[in-house]
């Protein structure tokens, strides 16, 4: 099954067996189902990290130019 995405709504294609079909489509629905808690956390868990880089990025940006100036003087 395949799945046309268009400005008027979704459109599925199925050029197989309609029962076959469904009986795959229900086993990946199920096999999915299971997996999204893991990648929902994991994405949690890569994003507080980060997060955190990019607010040290953000500090180390305004520091250095601050330090040479000190420096300089």
């Amino acid at each position: 099954m395949r799945v046309k995405r268009g400005k008027d709504g979704d459109t599925f294609v199925c050029s197989r067996d309609l029962k076959n079909e469904i009986k795959k489509c229900e086993a990946e629905m199920r096999k999915i189902e299971i997996e999204l808690p893991y990648l929902k956390f994991a994405s949690e868990q890569a994003q507080k990290p980060y997060i955190a880089k990019q607010k040290r990025l953000e500090a180390l940006k305004e520091f250095i130019p601050l330090a040479k100036g000190k420096l300089n003087d």
